[in-house]
């Protein structure tokens, strides 16, 4: 893991993305050391009505592993890049909701099979969603691991939709993405997702939604951040928290328990010693036991 980790600080260095575009990926796979496995990536699209450069599309920038792959697995639109090649490291590659042809999919997959999975698997993720603010249109881009016995069976998680998904981008409005990470993945603040497989998730009774945070407000904002979040029934107890570019915890805004439905919530921009915070990206978290969230929002001032 050495390696790996002097390949995310070279990549840091050299590539030169917006900063916060990305949501950086450290995988523990040492569980399976030998074994095959496959590792899914999917983009769930619903703007039909959108042309192919609009539509949505997800980027996996820097992905590198120390297993023995096999080749890759492809359904669906355009679907290109370094994987496909089975290139390590695999600098860039791209999933998109529509074919060069124009012709639209609803569901576009990529799966990099393994023979062996090795002990490590680092990436980034850049959703480059498109949103008209309809929650029924939202892009999603979900994350799997399969075991491959014959019977691709997906590995255990806690996304309460029962899906198995371990990590969820989502468009849920015109301001950006969620990061939705469950269970035995963990959120690592402010945009990070890390696992580690040796640990079996008990995964949640199944429930028709997951916890989503809107920005209720144009964005960039100036003053106050105001969110609306949906808490699925039977509601949660969930811990938000502000935290800053660096990760460091900036405000602590609830801790409690949340019944069902539509709750607003506000950041007064002020950090836990009530003085005003700068302007800057923030990060809006929230964490419950097995299902966690992150937003990103920028305060002009």
């Amino acid at each position: 893991m050495r390696a790996l980790r002097t390949f995310l600080m070279l990549a840091a260095v050299l590539f030169t993305a917006p900063a916060g575009a990305q949501t950086p990926v450290r995988l523990n796979t040492s569980a399976w050391t030998g074994n095959a496995a496959r590792l899914s990536f999917q983009l769930t699209s619903n703007n039909k009505a959108l042309t192919p450069d609009y539509a949505g599309s997800v980027t996996i920038y820097d992905f590198e592993h120390n297993g023995r792959t096999a080749s890759p697995s492809t359904l669906g639109g355009a679907l290109t890049g370094d994987l496909i090649l089975q290139l390590n490291p695999s600098f860039l590659s791209t999933i998109s909701a529509t074919s060069p042809d124009s012709n639209y999919f609803g569901h576009s997959s990529l799966g990099v099979n393994f023979d062996s999975l090795g002990t490590g698997v680092v990436f980034n993720v850049d959703l480059a969603a498109f949103s008209l603010g309809e929650p029924s249109l939202r892009e999603e881009f979900a994350f799997y691991i399969l075991k491959r016995d014959g019977s691709d069976t997906l590995f255990p998680t806690g996304d309460p939709l029962g899906a198995n998904a371990l990590f969820a981008l989502q468009a849920l409005d015109p301001y950006g993405t969620q990061l939705s990470v469950f269970s035995p993945a963990i959120l690592v603040p402010p945009d990070s997702v890390v696992l580690d497989i040796s640990t079996v998730s008990a995964p949640h009774a199944p429930r028709r939604d997951r916890l989503l945070l809107g920005l209720a407000g144009p964005h960039p904002v100036t003053g106050a951040v105001r969110l609306m979040l949906r808490v699925p029934p039977p509601g949660a107890r969930l811990m938000f928290t502000v935290h800053d570019i660096n990760g460091r915890r900036v405000r602590v805004l609830a801790d409690r328990f949340f019944s069902p439905g539509e709750i607003p919530m506000e950041w007064d921009g002020r950090d836990d010693a009530g003085q005003p915070t700068p302007a800057g990206v923030f990060w809006i978290v929230g964490r419950g036991e097995k299902e966690s969230i992150s937003r990103k929002v920028v305060r002009l001032r």
